[in-house]
């Protein structure tokens, strides 16, 4: 037997929870093998702490797979594992793949890389406004010069000073390559405030300065003195003044701090005897000495990477911690207090983990929203420092790393060293690896003042046939920012890279700003970029979902819906998809398909007046051309949001078999009213045929006789009050559905056959007038029927069956009164039914009502109209209409209803169907369209068929139905149920028409790429949690859900283990009307979180459907509050 093992750690099935995971929380880690009648199999799996011992936990075979629970540790930690599989006297181990990239593992024979998985702290949260912000790097020397300033532009002993700040920076060194003297441009902190306007053009909201305290060098990262700014600057006041300038300006600024070294000509060493301290080189008796490590005193001492000038400190020393961090005016205090937001700590993974969690711990106790961020070049979550594992993103050590890690994956894009595949899998080891804290507070840099300038990087191969090397670097820039200020993180612009400033390595990479010199070009871009993140919340804290690579293309979307962004805190909502070719010479088209994620329109972010991408079935194609990159935004959000039940008035409370337009429809409204719903969506209202089905009904036009309410007919006289107690009591006496209907049909007929009765006659002869193209048809159909035993009309005698004159004209005669009967209670039902839905008005409650695309066989119109359906002589089918096999049915959906032949129907500019919408029309406000499909194609299968899978696709109308409704009835509301096997041309149809559609929570739950089951809508459309086909929301989760999706569904609800039948539902429910829909609407048996006994219809099963009723007492004033709670949070 080949043996075969599986675990994706990007899966839910088999990894519980996506990426890092909290501490204390619980995950269920699971294999596949193919070797469950294996006897002799044990899997095992092994896990350990950084540092600490291992586990060996045994794995039990369970629905397939192989699976074991842990416990996330209690402290924030590095936990690491892989599988043990031991059979038939073998021993292999499964693990992460060779590149470590998480996702789909491998299987070895030796021990194999790991999983990693990042634990941390539940209680650490990581700066909102750093999120969010906006980073500008600022090398304090280059970025501007204010001649109001208190900065000393000389004096600072061998410094060398530029007259023209055009020039090129430059080394004064010895043969030894040491630095002999520094040159300076004399940029200062007066300049930095001068210019603060700028950067709030670029719309940058914090400033990291390269260090500003005094020192002997221009990047100052020897330093002389913590307390003191450069005095070549300006003064400890001048900065507090930039600091509060700043704050007035959205602007939080953070400084560099340079920890784990000092300079030599400073206080604390004081090499050179220039400050009147006694420094640690001149005396070991300085309160400075045990500051540093000697080798030989006082000539030979560690220092950083062996440069003699920058002597290395033992940060443990206690009087060294009191001064950086513990006293009360600690360097870390001491600037917190004159105004700065936090600090950059340079080299941190040379800062011992003790010194750095105290200043961790410091920082955020003076003031929690101050960050932290650290140099880290590598995978900030698993760096190995000096041989020691570090766990900086565990919710102790930092918030942030500069994000050289992604830096590298782009540039490595960008200039063609690896392709989108590889690119794609990289950055989703970030997304594992990093907790959701700390992946969005990354420092997401291109640039900075430790590498070459972006632009030189990006144009060091030359140009092409077409670009030269300079057009080919700024094209890629274009890509690169665009990418860099749409993922999440905050951006970080090196001062001058927005400006075209180019360089190699130190001291070139560090040129001044070149202000009046700028490349405006990539400027307007950058202002363009960041216009566009801050003003979009989706783009800094919504979702990131990889959508593709491969080749030359790497795309995304960013999306917030429900108002919550991904940290649950309220943002508005937005949806965004990012693509770009990183190709120099080849224009690239891509068609990608997004299942359900994109919608609608898509938008050129930057030129909305630009034709847009229009997606079809979820799919959209876009070309770009050679570095092109595109930013595309869905549609605005709808503002006016609105919700509704779905309940047909057959399921109100009765004690008479079935619901009716009585006293409960008008309580019902006020349930709705109360509740704050805007919609009621109703079933159609037509006579039900077959199996008590709406959709299979005797007529297009008439109304369902089965809704008359008795109770209103007593209460109006037309009724004697006798004839209604003998009604009662024939009703306790029926058993079934139709025994009930039919104590209640015969009580009309007395009704309508009293001698004594009096109605206002002139409105019943109205009424016939007003509605005769249908009544007249369809009295003669029903009382020629009910004659004929309720046989088809197929099996009439033929002259009644083919419809001809003389013999309709006999019937009229013959059944004259049973024709009288008929009309009377089609007034009545319409009489009822207009004050239900008056009073629906009056409440400003819209009825959604239902049309369905085919009629019944057995019915007046394919009686009436044979010429227009796909019948034989006889007028039996030749073929019926159904559905394709789909997630409702796998043999697909025989239906049995006549096809239409639609050359006929069109020979009259479809009179018949707008006919049709007319009397729904008549009835409700809105008309959602049944079957929507069918006006582009049809499946057609051939009559006799048991199962749909011998059908085939019929085309329909298309646009041309609908332009000759819209011409007669132009204001007309339609939505499309677009459910089921849709394909390409029945959403162009949908896109022409511009109706909205449906998206059902039960059927489009998708886990998306970003490890998270998500709902995903679009602004124009219908959501709902159900429909009548579908189970109820509790029966969906415990009948058709496995545990694995139930485990997922309650981690994306953000549910506990142990949660209610209760809270599901109601979860479910509130997270359907959080979504960006226009319109939502839950199903009344969604609202009671009622089992699936109460669904209201099973496709496929012809009987026995359509016969749920709610109870009296279930529609409670504090469930009206529970939902009208939901209309208010969400807008609605």
């Amino acid at each position: 037997m080949d043996l075969y093992l599986y675990h994706d750690s990007r899966n839910p099935v088999y990894k519980s929870i996506f990426g890092a995971v909290r501490t204390g929380k619980k995950l269920t880690l699971r294999i596949s093998a193919n070797l469950k009648n294996e006897n002799t199999c044990l899997i095992t799996l092994r896990t350990w702490k950084s540092n600490e011992g291992e586990h060996k936990i045994p794995m039990a075979e369970k629905g397939g797979f192989y699976e074991a629970e842990i416990t996330m540790p209690e402290e924030g930690a590095l936990l690491w594992y892989y599988f043990i599989v031991q059979y038939q006297g073998n021993t292999v181990y499964y693990g992460n793949n060779k590149e470590q990239l998480g996702g789909v593992g491998a299987v070895y024979t030796q021990e194999p890389p790991s999983y990693q998985i990042t634990v941390y702290d539940k209680d650490v949260h990581t700066p909102d406004w750093f999120k969010n912000a906006i980073v500008y790097q600022i090398f304090p020397d280059r970025f501007c010069r204010s001649e109001s300033s208190t900065a000393k532009l000389f004096g600072k002993k061998g410094a060398v000073i530029h007259s023209d700040w055009n020039d090129i920076p430059h080394y004064c060194k010895d043969n030894q390559g040491n630095v002999v003297q520094y040159d300076f441009f004399g940029g200062n902190l007066a300049g930095i405030r001068k210019k603060l306007d700028y950067l709030k053009m670029l719309h940058v909201t914090a400033v990291y300065l390269n260090p500003v305290f005094e020192s002997s060098s221009n990047h100052r990262y020897d330093t002389a003195d913590y307390h003191h700014i450069d005095p070549m600057l300006g003064t400890n006041e001048e900065f507090s003044r930039l600091c509060a300038d700043a704050e007035k300006k959205g602007i939080h600024i953070i400084l560099d701090g340079v920890f784990s070294h000092t300079g030599e000509d400073s206080i604390y060493f004081n090499k050179f005897g220039h400050y009147p301290e006694t420094g640690a080189y001149q005396s070991k008796q300085s309160p400075y000495y045990d500051w540093y490590r000697f080798i030989d005193y006082p000539d030979k001492y560690e220092s950083w990477w062996g440069v003699k000038a920058l002597p290395n400190v033992a940060e443990m020393t206690p009087s060294y911690l009191d001064f950086i961090i513990n006293n009360k005016d600690s360097v870390l205090t001491y600037w917190l207090e004159r105004g700065i937001s936090g600090w950059r700590l340079d080299v941190i993974d040379e800062l011992p983990e003790t010194f750095l969690r105290k200043f961790y711990h410091t920082l955020k106790k003076e003031n929690a929203q101050a960050v932290l961020i650290g140099e880290v070049w590598e995978d900030a979550s698993n760096k190995m420092s000096y041989g020691e594992q570090r766990e900086y993103l565990c919710g102790k050590d930092m918030d942030s790393a500069m994000n050289y890690a992604l830096r590298a994956i782009m540039i490595d894009f960008i200039l063609e060293h690896k392709d989108g595949r590889r690119t794609a899998e990289e950055i989703y080891r970030q997304m594992e690896n990093y907790p959701q804290e700390n992946f969005y507070a990354m420092l997401n840099l291109i640039g900075s003042h430790d590498v070459k300038r972006i632009l030189s990087i990006l144009g060091a191969d030359g140009g092409t046939a077409v670009l030269t090397a300079s057009e080919k670097s700024e094209a890629r820039l274009k890509v690169l920012c665009t990418w860099q200020m749409t993922m999440p993180g905050a951006p970080c612009i090196y001062y001058g890279d927005e400006a075209g400033v180019t360089g190699d390595v130190d001291p070139d990479n560090r040129r001044t700003y070149p202000w009046g010199n700028e490349n405006t070009r990539i400027l307007e871009w950058y202002i363009q970029l960041t216009t566009l993140r801050s003003h979009n919340a989706a783009l800094r804290t919504g979702r990131f979902i990889p959508l593709y690579g491969n080749g030359d293309i790497y795309a995304y979307a960013r999306s917030i819906e429900g108002g919550m962004d991904v940290f649950g805190k309220k943002a508005e909502d937005g949806f965004f998809i990012i693509v770009m070719n990183r190709n120099t010479t080849a224009i690239r088209s891509i068609s990608m398909y997004t299942d359900g994620l994109a919608y609608g329109k898509l938008y050129d972010a930057f030129e909305p007046n630009r034709v847009p991408i229009c997606t079809v079935n979820s799919r959209f194609t876009v070309t770009l051309p050679p570095l092109g990159v595109t930013v595309l935004k869905g549609m605005d959000e709808i503002k006016e949001k609105r919700a509704g039940i779905l309940c047909h008035p057959t399921s109100f409370p009765s004690s008479y078999g079935m619901g009716d337009l009585g006293n409960e429809a008008m309580q019902f409204i006020d349930f709705l009213s109360q509740a704050g719903q805007k919609v009621w969506q109703i079933l159609p209202l037509t006579q039900p045929g077959e199996g008590n089905s709406p959709y299979v009904s005797m007529s297009a036009f008439a109304g369902n006789e089965r809704l008359i309410s008795l109770d209103k007919l007593v209460t109006m006289g037309w009724l004697k009050e006798k004839r209604f107690l003998e009604f009662k009591r024939q009703i306790l006496q029926a058993h079934t559905y139709e025994e009930k209907w039919q104590c209640k049909k015969m009580c009309l007929w007395d009704m309508s056959h009293d001698p004594d009765l009096v109605i206002p006659w002139n409105d019943f002869a109205a009424f016939c007038q007003n509605n005769a193209d249908w009544l007249e048809e369809y009295a003669i159909f029903s009382a020629i029927h009910d004659f004929y035993q309720g046989n088809s009309w197929t099996q009439w005698p033929d002259d009644i069956r083919n419809h001809e004159a003389a013999a309709i004209e006999y019937y009229k005669k013959e059944l004259s009164a049973t024709l009288s009967h008929n009309k009377f209670m089609q007034y009545i039902f319409h009489m009822q039914w207009q004050e239900v839905r008056q009073y629906a008005a009056s409440k400003d409650i819209a009825i959604l009502g239902d049309i369905p695309i085919f009629v019944a066989h057995d019915s007046v119109d394919c009686w009436a109209h044979q010429e227009f359906f796909d019948l034989d002589e006889q007028g039996y089918l030749r073929h019926g209409a159904g559905v394709p096999p789909d997630y409702f049915s796998a043999d697909g959906q025989v239906w049995g209803n006549p096809l239409y032949r639609w050359d006929t129907i069109a020979a009259d500019q479809y009179e018949w169907w707008i006919k049709r919408f007319q009397r729904v029309l008549a009835m409700v406000d809105e008309i959602r369209i049944d079957h929507f499909r069918g006006f582009a194609s049809c499946w057609a299968i051939p009559a006799g068929s048991h199962t749909a899978r011998d059908g085939k696709w019929d085309p329909g109308p298309g646009i041309d139905l609908f332009r000759a409704i819209y011409k007669k009835i132009p204001n007309i509301q339609l939505i499309a149920e677009d459910l089921g096997f849709i394909t390409d041309d029945v959403c162009e149809l949908k896109n022409k028409l511009g109706i909205p559609g449906m998206k059902i929570l039960q059927f489009h739950m998708k886990y998306r790429s970003d490890g998270r089951y998500s709902f995903d809508t679009e602004p124009d459309c219908v959501a709902y949690t159900g429909t009548h086909d579908n189970n109820t929301l509790l029966g969906w989760y415990t009948e058709e859900l496995d545990r694995y999706q139930q485990e997922q569904m309650k981690n994306a609800l953000g549910l506990e283990k142990n949660a209610s039948a209760e809270e599901i539902v109601w979860s479910f429910v509130s997270y359907v009307y959080s979504r960006r829909a226009k319109t939502i609407i839950v199903p009344l048996q969604d609202v009671l979180c009622l089992p699936s006994a109460c669904r209201m219809n099973r496709p496929g099963i012809s009987h026995g459907q359509w016969l749920w009723q709610a109870e009296k007492g279930q529609l409670t004033d504090m469930l009206a509050q529970r939902l009208a709670i939901l209309c208010k949070q969400y807008g609605r």
